[in-house]
């Protein structure tokens, strides 16, 4: 294959800038690239930068700083470096705190200079080597996708792989042709690395099978790429569909779906809050949602993170919230006297002919019986049984038949007689030792208002 010629032509597919940031380590790919973007011809050829990071991981590291400094001398193009303080390098996880920093500097050299593309050196091997990679260690489909040839990043700019579809030999041949001076990293010929282990191991062997298994991953990765980019489509449509005006989402909905799309639409909800459920937990939450003997319940996915199922609809959410514990507001209600609530709301206790104004939105209880007197209201109580003609009904069997949230429980208003007998859910049930208001004998009503709708 004539490299020189078959990355003038891939260029021209991919890169449509006339000013390239290249990143560049002095190896053998990066020195590679750049030659070959120099190669290319006026016409097509961008105007080149160059972004260099000392990491100061290798003793080597100066002589190749000073290389690069001299190269891009030689050669007329704009040079931005940086080092790594040592000061900032952790005691572990160096690689990814590595690439942090080089990605960050790189984004604020795009930023500082109008650039739009990013080139980086990646190639097919580096491609089958992080495919098995992620197969070996497990996680999302789309991970598989593995080395990108062309993807946003930071928002505004582009991440580029121009050197994607061709060999390491290949690269080493046109290096050795062209007499490119590089610089090699010795980490890279020690086993201690899995990466490492799969290109002096694995790779090799898998070639010998077929010498096209790096067109086939390449090949491969790009359409399962195409595939998820479709999929993640029509998925965060169904999303949006049975997302609620309050945030949460419809059960019924959900349930409608196909059991690979209920699977891919909660992987998508629970990863928009920057965490990937396993296997395991996609199942476990799947399991709740569709099991209709327990209309409420939770699920742990990490451990400021839950799922949550209310009924008719399901929500994530950073705090569990699902068992609320009772409050101890309790106040007696004074005849013709209003009490102040918490949460923006108050209830009074008068004589039926006080001749107060009713107002939208107000509940009312009237009631004869002098002997429920004092009133006291509160929120529930264990044990709490409603009358009605039947018998005493609990008031947490009511809260389930009415669908009613269990934080929600806990918070609802219930108006008892002296004895502790509840008289009153207020805004769901009232007891039926309620009655109707009448003119011709002595009537107490009770009266609860929203403050905010009066």
């Amino acid at each position: 294959m004539d490299l020189k010629r078959e990355f003038t032509q891939y260029f021209k597919k991919i890169s449509h800038s006339s000013k390239v940031l290249v990143a560049v380590s002095t190896g053998v790919d990066s020195m590679t690239l750049l030659d070959l973007l120099l190669q290319l011809p006026t016409s097509v050829r961008p105007r080149i930068y160059v972004a260099y990071i000392d990491h100061q991981l290798r003793q080597e590291s100066r002589q190749e700083r000073e290389f690069i400094v001299e190269f891009c001398k030689q050669k007329g193009l704009p040079l931005f470096s940086a080092v790594w303080p040592l000061s900032e390098h952790p005691q572990s996880g160096v690689e990814e705190a590595a690439r942090n920093f080089r990605y960050t500097f790189f984004q604020k050299i795009l930023k500082q200079n109008a650039i739009s593309e990013l080139l980086t050196a990646h190639h097919a091997d580096d491609q089958a080597e992080t495919f098995l990679m992620k197969l070996i260690r497990g996680g999302e489909l789309g991970q598989l996708c593995a080395i990108r040839q062309k993807r946003s990043f930071a928002t505004n700019f582009w991440l580029i792989r121009p050197l994607l579809p061709f060999s390491k030999n290949l690269i080493r041949e046109y290096a050795q042709k062209r007499q490119l001076s590089f610089f090699e990293d010795r980490t890279n010929q020690t086993n201690a690395f899995l990466r490492n282990r799969l290109r002096h191991q694995v790779v090799p062997l898998l070639k010998k099978e077929n010498p096209r298994f790096l067109e086939h991953i390449n090949a491969y990765t790009a359409q399962l790429a195409e595939v998820c980019i479709v999929a993640q489509q029509v998925i965060a449509k169904q999303v949006n569909q049975l997302k609620n005006v309050t945030g949460s989402y419809s059960l019924q909905g959900w349930k409608e779906l196909t059991t690979a799309e209920q699977t891919m639409v909660l992987r998508q909800i629970i990863s928009s809050h920057n965490y990937h459920a396993s296997e395991r937990q996609l199942e476990q939450a799947g399991a709740l949602l569709l099991n209709d003997a327990k209309p409420q319940g939770w699920i742990q996915l990490q451990k400021a993170l839950f799922l949550k199922k209310e009924y008719t609809t399901f929500t994530i959410s950073p705090t569990q919230n699902v068992t609320v514990e009772a409050s101890v507001f309790s106040s007696q209600l004074n005849l013709g006297e209003w009490t102040r609530l918490p949460h923006g709301a108050e209830i009074g206790l008068f004589e039926s002919t006080a001749g107060i104004e009713a107002v939208s939105g107000e509940q009312r209880f009237y009631f004869s019986k002098r002997a429920f007197l004092p009133l006291t209201v509160r929120h529930r109580l264990p044990g709490d049984k409603l009358p009605t003609r039947v018998g005493k009904q609990k008031i947490k069997k009511i809260f389930i038949e009415k669908k009613i949230p269990l934080q929600e429980r806990n918070k609802k208003w219930i108006v008892a007689a002296s004895s502790g007998l509840p008289l009153w859910i207020v805004g769901v049930r009232q007891s039926d030792l309620s009655e109707q208001k009448v003119n011709d004998k002595m009537q107490y009503m009770v009266i609860f208002r929203n403050i905010t709708e009066k």
